[in-house]
């Protein structure tokens, strides 16, 4: 390579290197400087500097190149006849229909083989354009599809004439679209069948013809391939009002990166995590086969990642939430997968009283559970119940094959406890006292005192899922919640939301009493969807269904005897029928 030749160092951001002998040149390939001569058909003729182009549709371009030079101002050295040297303007491309002679030779390829590049002679007298023995002054000429020239003037072979003819101006209209006679008619002729493919080229570019072409400087003076002692710019991108420069050392246990101006001038050195520059430039640093911050758990919003923040390594986690800048887990300095022997950070999630919660497990069975602020900084240890931490994190903690995330057996004891089962099945027992269980996404099954004689006045809430809902005794709040869901008020006087979906709320001989305050009132029965399960040898032609009276007048009451069993409230008893109706066994 010539120190005047550029070549391609890379191609991939908004941004391009290329490098000579010389210089660096960073290149934007979306700020062209070509002048376009024309772009009528299938291909475009264009200028930049001083070398004419041919574009496609896509913007790829080959440079037209005569004998291995350069065309400068116009196409200097065409020979069109021995002993005379011409100078020629281009006006129009398009791939060459026709096949070419030259003193009774067919000249290289047949048709759909070249571009033919029209042009006029600049050494002749303005009189030629007009003038049809002259050819109104129209010139083919024809090049590879690399942009190497292969023939000189086109010329046709007539049977009837012993030499070769210029081909006739005319013969290049319907090719062109041009009156290029000047006659005010286009002559229908002959056109491209086979394109030339010339994609992946952009030869305008690599050739340092970029609208924002710059040369790589420091203090003035030119940086080149040479300049740094083994150091090799790699590559540059964008970032704001600035371009940044990738720098490379030899041994691959170094690198750089450089801030320059958008005139190629150097400004500083640029020092930042390894990951961010390895994300910035979409490259493995260091070799191990990482780019950036890797995913340790995408649980949520907040997720937990690490990376290293030196090509020595260094490594850290780092808490990710949302489109907020990663976060660095610190306590006393940076924690990362090597800080604790057999510890590793599995899980963040956003703590409810502000910052993160951090779970750590370790290879023998341990876990602990951090509360760090919003920038990562470690605060304190939090001690809970293994099941609640279980539960908060929604993982199996220790890996008995029980988790909030897949089931829960959760049972409470003495007292009012809150148990929210969060995502997937869970199995959640109130046990005694006045208890409030969540069952969270997933099909639940949720049982306000245990069914062992645990009284108290629970509320449960099977919110998403298709649940199994039971109360058991005590006067019972029970909601549905979105779902298919079988609701057991068992005994006591219950209030039953039954939700979206179709429900079946559990009737049995025993479970009402002897006045209306005894029976379950449904809040929200759906006749046609909801219905109601007969259990414990209940029969539909043992039920007594009337409308209700005094407060009751707008509800339906159902009862057995003397046991009121159920008001549906806002429903006309002449709605409900025995398909309203269906016998179960309840376990």
């Amino acid at each position: 390579m010539s120190s005047e030749e550029i070549a391609a160092v890379e191609k991939n951001g908004n941004y391009w290197l290329s490098a000579s002998n010389t210089a660096y040149h960073i290149i934007n390939p979306n700020a062209t400087s070509l002048k376009p001569i024309e772009s009528d058909g299938y291909y475009s003729l264009a200028r930049g500097g001083d070398t004419f182009y041919v574009l496609d549709a896509s913007g790829n371009s080959i440079k037209l190149d005569l004998n291995g030079r350069t065309m400068f101002d116009d196409f200097t050295g065409v020979v069109s006849q021995a002993g005379s040297t011409n100078t020629y303007t281009p006006t129009h491309v398009e791939e060459s229909p026709f096949v070419w002679y030259w003193e009774d030779k067919i000249l290289g390829p047949h048709p759909d083989a070249a571009f033919l590049v029209l042009a006029s002679r600049n050494d002749v007298s303005a009189s030629w354009d007009t003038s049809s023995f002259h050819n109104n002054n129209i010139w083919g000429f024809f090049f590879d599809e690399t942009g190497t020239y292969q023939g000189q003037s086109d010329v046709i072979k007539l049977a009837w004439f012993p030499d070769a003819l210029q081909r006739p101006g005319s013969q290049y209209e319907s090719l062109f679209g041009d009156d290029l006679n000047n006659d005010g008619l286009i002559t229908p002729g002959a056109s491209p069948t086979n394109l030339l493919n010339i994609s992946g080229n952009q030869h305008h570019i690599d050739d340092g013809h970029g609208g924002e072409s710059v040369i790589l400087k420091n203090d003035n003076v030119i940086i080149g391939p040479n300049s740094n002692a083994g150091w090799s710019a790699t590559q540059v991108e964008k970032n704001g009002g600035h371009l940044e420069v990738l720098w490379k050392h030899p041994t691959g246990n170094k690198y750089d990166v450089w801030q320059v101006d958008t005139s190629g001038n150097f400004v500083s050195s640029i020092k930042t995590k390894l990951w961010e520059d390895e994300l910035k430039f979409n490259q493995d640093l260091n070799g191990d086969g990482d780019t950036g911050l890797v995913t340790v758990e995408a649980i949520g919003n907040a997720h937990l990642k690490h990376g290293d923040n030196t090509i020595n390594g260094a490594p850290q986690y780092y808490i990710v939430d949302g489109s907020n800048d990663p976060i660095g887990l610190t306590n006393g300095g940076q924690k990362g997968p090597t800080s604790y022997a057999g510890w590793s950070a599995t899980q963040v999630i956003a703590s409810e009283s502000g910052g993160y919660e951090v779970l750590w497990s370790h290879t023998g069975g341990k876990h602990d559970v951090w509360k760090v602020d919003t920038s990562g900084n470690f605060e304190s240890s939090i001690k809970a119940n293994l099941w609640e931490d279980e539960l908060k994190f929604g993982v199996d903690i220790n890996l008995d094959g029980i988790d909030s995330g897949k089931k829960n057996n959760i049972y409470g004891s003495v007292g009012n406890d809150t148990f929210d089962g969060g995502a997937g099945d869970d199995i959640i027992n109130g046990r005694e006292g006045h208890d409030t269980l969540i069952g969270g996404e997933g099909n639940d099954w949720l049982s306000g005192d245990g069914g062992s004689g645990y009284a108290g006045n629970d509320i449960l809430f099977g919110n998403a899922g298709n649940d199994d809902l039971r109360g058991r005794d005590g006067n019972d709040q029970i909601d549905g919640g979105t779902g298919n869901d079988q609701i057991d008020g068992g005994t006591g006087s219950d209030t039953i939301i039954t939700g979206t979906g179709s429900d079946t709320i559990i009737l049995r001989i025993g479970d009402g009493g002897n006045t209306s305050s005894n029976a379950d009132i449904i809040t929200d029965f759906t006749d046609g969807s909801d219905n109601f399960g007969l259990d414990d040898g209940l029969l539909f032609s043992q039920l007594v269904i009337v409308q209700g009276s005094g407060a009751y007048a707008s509800d339906t009451i159902i009862s057995k005897g003397s046991e009121y069993l159920a008001i549906l409230q806002g429903i006309d008893a002449t709605l409900l029928s025995d398909a309203d109706f269906e016998t179960v066994d309840i376990a």
